[in-house]
């Protein structure tokens, strides 16, 4: 499964790690770097001001074993 890593850069130009969002998204066409930004948004309430300061990498993320 992927996922996506957000992180912020804060007033000290260091960047915080604000969460991981899973891609739950099936069709790969709707995946693009506006749509994982916007999600991140959505997630995490980032305002538009601090969206030039957001970025995200994408990630392998682990299933839990059942």
């Amino acid at each position: 499964m992927y996922g996506y890593k957000f992180y912020v850069r804060d007033s000290t130009n260091n960047f915080q790690l604000i969460g991981v969002v899973p891609e739950r998204r099936k069709n790969a066409e709707r995946i693009t770097d506006e749509s994982i930004v916007n999600l991140g948004r959505i997630y995490f309430g980032i305002n538009a001001k601090y969206l030039q300061d957001m970025f995200f990498v994408e990630t392998v993320l682990l299933e839990p074993k059942t």
